[in-house]
This record gives structure tokens, sequence and C-alpha cells, in this order.
């Protein structure tokens, strides 16, 4: 199955966040999976220095500085933009449930990548307004017919929890063809100019609340002076912080890292794991459905609540690194772009 059913069809992916994000990563993925195929890529960046992020496709340049505003508007000042997506032909792809849903004449089909929106409120005020747009969002992209999630547990709560009726496909993240396992790790980190006398324990995420990164401080304190945290995203701790990666750097900084540490109170899916697992580095993940479901055997499993217990399976990641690095790297074989592009083509000829 290589190629669409309907030679004309045409598929729209819309966007709004760049790749170096988990959901903008999964956008360029679908492209790359699919890039034989006819697909195009709209991008309506929320941020206004959209410029010093990587997006694939065409940008649409924002307007504001302002991101919410950006973002509530986006019909009013792209009128050009709206009125070819209300005519495009084909399907239409929104990759991300933040971005609002416009009018199309296209058959609809919509990602979920987590329910945070609902399920953690009372967050203050850095989080309020942009909650309350997402909500919004949320609930209109639950009344589309299609839906795509990454795992089952996300398609059991989309059912029980959300009482959703329509058609709803399950389609796992893949990582991009950049994330490989380099056996060049004392190299790497002459580069990149960390420590080479350093345990470097790494963390890959936002800032959300239910990404739990409060606990790791704790954590490094239990390890001791040997190890050190490595932060992409924001700084934590006394950690080595890069805020942005490109494909390329973070690649690298996978390959430098002894070990990945995903403490989430709670995931829609959670990229860092597979692309950690295609770098062949060991994973401590927290012991949630979510992780089992991507990760089987491959992870050591910990309790998030408990620092100690965290502490403890990163030192047994590193104890038995070579085992862990070879289950990593076989977990791996099912997250390629290969295996995204046999699931988008059966989802999207089932539509047509």
């Amino acid at each position: 199955m290589n190629k669409m059913k309907t030679s004309d069809m045409s598929i729209l992916l819309l966007n709004n966040l760049p790749i170096e994000s988990g959901v903008g990563r999964y956008t360029y993925n679908l492209y790359a999976s699919l890039k034989d195929e006819n697909i195009q890529i709209l991008n309506f960046p929320n941020y206004f220095d959209y410029k010093n992020r990587t997006f694939e496709g065409k940008i649409i340049i924002p307007k504001f500085k302002n991101k919410i505003v950006n973002l509530m508007f986006n019909r009013i000042i792209n009128e050009s933009e709206m009125k070819f997506i209300y005519n495009f032909h084909g399907i239409v792809h929104y990759t991300n449930h933040n971005m609002p849903i416009y009018k199309t004449k296209a058959l609809r089909i919509a990602t979920i990548h987590d329910f945070f929106p609902f399920e953690y409120k009372n967050l203050g005020v850095k989080w309020s307004i942009y909650l309350a747009y997402m909500q919004r969002n949320l609930k209109h992209i639950l009344k589309l017919e299609n839906i795509i999630v990454t795992t089952n547990i996300m398609k059991y709560k989309l059912i029980n929890n959300y009482k959703y009726n329509g058609k709803i496909f399950v389609v796992p993240y893949s990582t991009s063809p950049n994330f490989i396992y380099l056996n060049s790790k004392t190299q790497i980190r002459k580069k990149l100019n960390f420590p080479e006398n350093k345990i470097l324990v790494l963390s890959v995420s936002n800032d959300a609340p239910h990404k739990n990164l409060n606990i790791l401080p704790n954590v490094m304190k239990l390890l001791g002076d040997d190890y050190l945290l490595v932060r992409v995203g924001k700084k934590i701790y006394n950690s080595i912080t890069i805020p942005y990666a490109n494909n390329t750097l973070i690649n690298e900084i996978y390959n430098a890292c002894d070990v990945l540490v995903f403490p989430s109170l709670d995931e829609g899916f959670g990229f860092p794991m597979i692309e950690a697992f295609a770098t062949g580095l060991p994973v401590v993940a927290s012991d949630i459905p979510v992780f089992h479901e991507i990760g089987g055997d491959a992870p050591i499993y910990v309790n998030n609540k408990d620092p100690e217990s965290i502490a403890n399976g990163i030192r047994s990641a590193i104890a038995n690194k070579e085992e862990f690095t070879k289950k990593s790297l076989e977990r791996s074989k099912l997250y390629t772009l290969e295996e995204l592009k046999k699931k988008m083509i059966s989802v999207y000829e089932s539509l047509i």
C-alpha cells in the first residue's frame, strides 16, 4: 500500500508550532513520510519571532507579537488563506488540537495529542488565557467526525471521558530521520562543550505542570556531584540548558547523554521516549499506562512522585547501560517513518 487510492486526492496539513516542539515534529514527520504523495503544509506560527524557529512548508507570517492575539484573529488577518482552505479539494488535517477549526469543503480530520486543556486547570495567570483558548478549540475539534490519537489510552479517554462517537484512528508518533545512534559520545561532548567526567541525565520537555519538572532538583541532589542534568527546554536547578535545538543539535544532545529521565504525571504520548529509543539512550520513565504502551519493556519505570525511586532508576540504567541501549534500539523499530506512512495512508484512504 504505497499510493493513495484516488489519484487526485490531496492533503493539506495545518500547523502552528515549530519543529523544535513535539507537535511541530509530528507535522514534519507526517510530511516527510508522505512527501511522495500530494501533500502540503500551511503554518500559522503563534510566535512573532518565528524566524528563530524551524518550519516545513508555507509560513503565514504572524501580525502581532502576542501569540494569543495571533491565534484569535487568524480568520480576519489571513483572509486569502482562509479562502484557500475553504475551497481546498481533498483532506484537511489539523495536526494540532490547539488550532481553531476553519470552514472548508474538504474532508476533515484532526490529531488530538493530549487532553491537557481539560485536565489541568487553575494553573495561574500564566496559563489561564491560553488554557481557555485551547479548551474552546478542543471542544470544536471533538465535533469533527474523524480524529487521530496516538495511543489506545487516548482512545479510551476519548470514548469514555469525552463521549466521542466518531471515527477514531490510533496512529503512534514516529521519530524524525535525524534521530540516529552515534557511537561517538566523547567527540560529541567535546563539540558541545559538555563535561566528559559527568554522568549526563537528559530531560526534554516544556514546563507544563504535568511534566512534573519540579521533582528533578531533588532527584539530582540524591544522585550527587557525579551526575549533571541536561535540559532541552526551560532551565532547572543547575542544568546545562539548551532552550531550543534544531534537528542536528538535538540528535547530538541525545547521543552525548547517558540516560533520559521522563517523570511526567500524565502524557498523551511522549516524543522524547521514542527519540531516546532511536538514539540508543536508556530511558527512565514514570510508571503510567501510556508509557507502558509506548515503551514496553525497554524503559525502567519509576514512581513519578518519589525522588528516590527516580534516582534509583537512573542509577540502574547507568549500571546496565548496554542492556538498556539494546532495548531502546530494538523498540525504536516500531516508530519509523515507514511505519507512520503505512498507517497514515490507511487512515486517509478510509476517509475517501
